[in-house]
């Protein structure tokens, strides 16, 4: 095996000479092992927009001084943030099992984390200012199947959003991302949300 240097940058870097982002809701980590250095060099970035951090990580190093679960969760403990989804990503069949056998060994994990303070009761953050930030948000944690948080991000940023918060579990419930789309701009121009 040839050992080959490659020149990186982090996370941090790229989003500091980036101006023309003014949120990043979520950021997707799947990198087959350098994971725990990617999110060491984007703390900056995590602490400025508080986005969600999907990563699909390793139980055990798998590759060489490759990054495992026990590491993220460390980061993610270390820097104000909880999993709130972890599923099997990677299976292998144990050693000595038939192909036919239904039991696999989990051996890579898609974990799903937020920051922590978004449970609180007084959660008011001023990176979530705009609707379009929490309708982002609320969107992508939709679409992991946290509903309840999705809509108790709305009606948190939104005294008034009753009609809104309504409509927005009839979609979930449906699970339509086409029909919560269609009823988030409608509730936009009549509720003239901004």
């Amino acid at each position: 095996m040839k050992e080959v240097k490659v020149n990186v940058t982090t996370l941090d870097s790229l989003i500091e000479k980036e101006h023309s982002l003014e949120k990043i809701h979520l950021i997707r980590i799947v990198t087959q092992g350098s994971e725990y250095e990617i999110l060491q060099g984007a703390i900056k970035t995590c602490d400025k927009y508080q986005p969600l951090i999907f990563v699909h990580t390793w139980l055990n190093s798998i590759y060489h001084e490759s990054g495992n679960l026990e590491q993220i969760l460390g980061w993610a403990r270390l820097n104000g943030y909880v999993a709130i989804d972890l599923k099997p990503a990677v299976t292998w069949l144990p050693k000595g099992t038939e192909i036919n056998s239904s039991k696999r060994e989990v051996i890579g994990v898609s974990v799903l984390l937020c920051r922590k303070n978004i449970f609180e009761d007084n959660y008011e953050d001023n990176r979530l200012q705009s609707h379009s930030s929490i309708e982002h948000i609320s969107y992508i944690l939709s679409n992991y199947g946290f509903t309840a948080l999705a809509s108790f991000l709305i009606g948190k940023n939104d005294r008034t959003a009753s009609d809104k918060r309504m409509a927005l579990n009839l979609a979930l419930f449906l699970n339509s991302p086409a029909l919560l789309k269609r009823i988030t701009h409608f509730l936009k121009g009549f509720l003239s949300l901004k």
